[in-house]
């Protein structure tokens, strides 16, 4: 759907092999994980990029399955009537959140999720590999909270694809910073990154090569 709305047909089956060849979009089938959940919501956020009711609600979707689409927020929020958007957004989150707080309300509810995570140990980054390194972290923390923002702002105009180029960037650096990281994580930007990618290259080439 995607694909047909930015340049049609083949740009759309591109992108679909795309995702059904990607090694990681079976792992994560196979593990039976709601990563890939992320993965289609990011997509209907684009493809619901002109509608500010229609993205926010999408966002806040995605944003109460993980937190991590809440670093897209911004982004999202200055295609267009921000107010709409935030109300969409922010209604989305409360309808599909406060009905499954735990007995302990919002005190519970952030201890077992961000709290959990905050301080939390692994081994599955550099991070929990090597304490010394909490520094460098931080400056990178602190970067990528940064690009999260100016993304919203620069460039001041943008279409889907600048918006999805963006938006991967902001996954990434999101995950560069994670103490608990995996290769589930990968297919949140995947999608993001084949649409950027794919779709420049569409506009490249000529109209006989498409025809070829």
């Amino acid at each position: 759907m995607l694909g047909l709305r930015l340049s049609g047909r083949a740009l759309g089956i591109a992108l679909a092999y795309a995702w059904v060849a990607f090694p990681y979009s079976l792992f994560v089938l196979s593990t039976n994980s709601n990563d890939t959940l992320i993965a289609a919501l990011l997509v209907w956020a684009l493809v619901a990029a002109a509608s500010p009711v229609g993205r926010g609600v999408v966002i806040g979707l995605a944003s109460a399955a993980k937190f991590a689409p809440l670093a897209l927020v911004p982004l999202f929020a200055t295609l267009g009537r921000p107010i709409r958007y935030v109300l969409a957004f922010a209604l989305t989150v409360v309808i599909v959140v406060v009905p499954f707080l735990p007995d302990g309300g919002l005190r519970d509810f952030y201890d077992t999720t961000l709290g959990f995570h905050a301080g939390r140990d692994s081994p599955f980054s550099i991070w929990g590999q090597e304490p010394g390194l909490d520094w460098l972290q931080t400056v990178l923390k602190v970067g990528a909270a940064g690009l999260a923002v100016t993304i919203a702002f620069v460039p001041r105009k943008r279409d889907v694809v600048q918006v999805a180029a963006l938006g991967a960037a902001a996954l990434i650096g999101l995950q560069l910073v994670t103490v608990h990281w995996f290769y589930l994580y990968i297919v949140w930007f995947a999608p993001l990154v084949f649409v950027a990618l794919f779709a420049a290259e569409s506009g490249k080439a000529s109209p006989g090569a498409a025809r070829a």
